[in-house]
C-alpha cells in the first residue's frame, strides 16, 4: 500500500463524531394557577440540540451560581462534546432561588413543590429530554442539592454533590436525609466527595456506613485536593461512572453473536437509564473486533448492517470504505466513497467530502 495512501487512512481517523461545542440559552416562560405572573427562565441547550432527535436529551440541575456555572458549562461542553466522551450531551437547568409557600397570596415565585411538581413537568413538555435528572452541587450548595435528591426520589435518578458542608447542618436534618436515602436511593445513584474542611469528616463517615449496602452510592475522599478543584475533579470521575455502560469496551463476550449481542445489550441501557442510547459507536466497535482478530467477513456485515439502518450516519459509510481499504476490497471501497460523497454533499460537510474525495482519487491512481 502506497504511503500516501496509507496517511490517507490515519487522516480518516480523526474525522470523528462530534457535536456542535458551546451552550446555547434558550428562554422559556412558565405559566401556574398558582404564580401571580409568568416566570420566565433560561436553560442551557448543547450548540447543535435538535429537539426531534431519537435519543433525548438528560437533564442536568445545578446549583451552581454566576461565578461556577461558566465553569461547570465548559467542563460539560469539554466532556461532551464528542460522542464517545465520558458523559452524553445535556440540558442544563439552573436551580432557582425558591420562596416560602404562602397560601393566602399568589407567588410571586417558585416554591420547591411548584419547581417539583410543576416547573420539572412544563420542562419535560418544552424539551426534548429523557426521563433522567441529574442533580449537581457544591459546598453550601451542595446540602440543598442532597437534600433535594432525597426528597424527590421519582425526580433526581443521580446525584453529584462535592464538598457539601454538612456540619452546618442540625441533628434533625442528617437523621431525616439518612431515612429518606436509606429508603428510596435503590435504582438510583449518588456521588458524594468530603472536602477540605474537616468538621465535614464524621458526617461524610457516617452517611457513608449509612448507605453501604447500596453500590450505587460513592463516595470520594478528596480532602487532599484544593478546595476550589474539588467539584471540578469530583463532577468529570462521577459522570465518567456514571456514564461509563454506554460504551462498550470488551467485545469478546459479543463476539459469537455479533450484533444481536449488541442490541441486545442496548436495550439493557433502555432498562438502566430510562431512555434509549444510540448504538452506532458500540458497532462500530463490534466490527473493529472483528477486524483486529482477522475475522474480516464478519466485520463487514457489521457494517453493512449500520449503514443499511442507519444510512444517514456520514462517518460509518467512510469508517465502513476505510475498512475495504484495508481489506484490499478496492472496488467496493470505491462503490462507499462514492456514496459517501454525494451524501456529504447532501449534508454539506466539506471536512467529509474532502477527505473522500482524496482518498478515491488516490484509489484511482493507485490501480
Amino acid at each position: 500500500m502506497k504511503l500516501k495512501l496509507v496517511v490517507l487512512l490515519l487522516v480518516g481517523l480523526f474525522l470523528l463524531p462530534k457535536h456542535g461545542y458551546g451552550a446555547v440559552a434558550k428562554e422559556l416562560r412558565f405559566s401556574s394557577q398558582a404564580l401571580a405572573e409568568p416566570y420566565v427562565f433560561s436553560v442551557l441547550l448543547p450548540n447543535d440540540y435538535d429537539g426531534a432527535r431519537k435519543t433525548p436529551y438528560p437533564l442536568l440541575v445545578t446549583t451552581a451560581g454566576d461565578s461556577r456555572i461558566a465553569v461547570l458549562e465548559a467542563q460539560i461542553d469539554w466532556l461532551s462534546h464528542v460522542s464517545f466522551g465520558p458523559m452524553p450531551q445535556v440540558v442544563i437547568l439552573r436551580l432557582p432561588q425558591f420562596v416560602k409557600a404562602n397560601s393566602s397570596v399568589m407567588q410571586t415565585g417558585l416554591t420547591v413543590q411548584l419547581f417539583h411538581q410543576q416547573l420539572l413537568p412544563f420542562l419535560q413538555g418544552a424539551l426534548n429530554l429523557a426521563p433522567f435528572t441529574l442533580i449537581e452541587g457544591f459546598s453550601t450548595q451542595g446540602n440543598l442539592a442532597l437534600e433535594l435528591f432525597s426528597q424527590y426520589p421519582t425526580h433526581y435518578q443521580a446525584a453529584v454533590i462535592s464538598s457539601p458542608a454538612l456540619e452546618l447542618q442540625s441533628a434533625k436534618w442528617h437523621q431525616q436525609l439518612n431515612q429518606q436515602l436509606q429508603a428510596h436511593l435503590a435504582q438510583r445513584s449518588l456521588f458524594l466527595s468530603l472536602g477540605t474542611f474537616t468538621g465535614n469528616r464524621p458526617y461524610f463517615a457516617s452517611l457513608q456506613v449509612s448507605l453501604s449496602e447500596y453500590k450505587t452510592a460513592i463516595f470520594n475522599d478528596l480532602s487532599g485536593e484544593n478546595y476550589i478543584s474539588n467539584p471540578v475533579i469530583h463532577f468529570e470521575q462521577a459522570v465518567k461512572q456514571l456514564f461509563s455502560a454506554i460504551h462498550i469496551t470488551n467485545f469478546q463476550p459479543f463476539a459469537q453473536q455479533g450484533v444481536a449481542a449488541v442490541l441486545a445489550y442496548q436495550q439493557s441501557l433502555k432498562r438502566q437509564y430510562g431512555f434509549e442510547w444510540p448504538p452506532f459507536e458500540n458497532l462500530e466497535g463490534l466490527a473493529n473486533y472483528y477486524f483486529d482478530h482477522q475475522q474480516p467477513k464478519e466485520g463487514v456485515a457489521v457494517f453493512d448492517y449500520l449503514v443499511t439502518q442507519y444510512p444517514e450516519k456520514l462517518l460509518y459509510l467512510i469508517r465502513y470504505a476505510q475498512a475495504l481499504v484495508k481489506l484490499g476490497d478496492i472496488s467496493k471501497a470505491k462503490i462507499k466513497l462514492e456514496q459517501v460523497i454525494a451524501l456529504a454533499k447532501q449534508q454539506h460537510d466539506d471536512e467529509a467530502l474532502q477527505y473522500s474525495q482524496n482518498l478515491l482519487m488516490e484509489l484511482n491512481q493507485s490501480n
